[in-house]
């Protein structure tokens, strides 16, 4: 009987190893995260096999029932929404996360000039027209899931690679022009709606 107990008591930390306790969401959901505007978006996570997870966003209800410790619920389409609001996922426990937003994701990739100073860094030559660049740099709602800099922008590099790289059709823009399109688009829009 007692190596029964002893056995039993050796084995409990194992348990934790193989189920979820409570609900947690994915990584991505996190505070200041934004969500993807116009598309269905999944928010998951993992939690105990069979518990009711509740996902409440922007006026939106949704739940879900965890199987084999995984859980995934879909929030409608919304549209771009730049006022921060909380989301909270509940099952056992509850999540709160705040300071999340609807607009553009846009994932980046790439090596030491995606995360390039503008201006001067040692072994590099500066950003042409850097100074302009980081003075009229206003972009409060565009974030980055590292740490961002103010003056990091996406690929501005040399003009001559620049050219190299539009005259092959490879798409190479920075944050100014991103917005710039995005205001053109919503523009366009916007006028061809009814009553417009």
């Amino acid at each position: 009987m007692n190596r029964r107990i002893i056995l039993a008591l050796a084995l409990l930390p194992l348990a934790s190893l193989f189920s979820f306790p409570e609900v947690k969401p994915n990584n991505l959901f996190a505070d200041n995260a934004v969500l993807q505007s116009d598309v269905e978006v999944p928010v998951w996570g993992t939690a105990r096999d069979g518990e009711q997870v509740t996902v409440q966003f922007a006026g939106q209800r949704v739940t879900t029932m965890a199987s084999h410790g995984h859980w995934m619920s879909r929030l409608k389409r919304m549209q771009a929404n730049a006022t921060p609001r909380t989301m909270t996922i509940t099952g056992d426990n509850k999540i709160t996360i705040s300071n999340v937003v609807v607009g553009e994701v846009w994932i980046a990739s790439g090596q030491s000039n995606m995360e390039r100073m503008l201006g001067p860094t040692p072994y590099q030559k500066p950003i042409d027209n850097w100074e302009q660049e980081v003075a009229t740099a206003d972009f409060p709602l565009i974030t980055s899931s590292s740490n961002a800099r103010l003056e990091d922008l996406i690929a501005m590099i040399d003009p001559a690679v620049r050219k190299t790289i539009e005259d092959k059709g490879i798409f190479l823009t920075n944050w100014r022009e991103l917005k710039q399109r995005r205001d053109r688009v919503a523009k366009t829009a916007a006028a061809a709606r009814p009553g417009n």
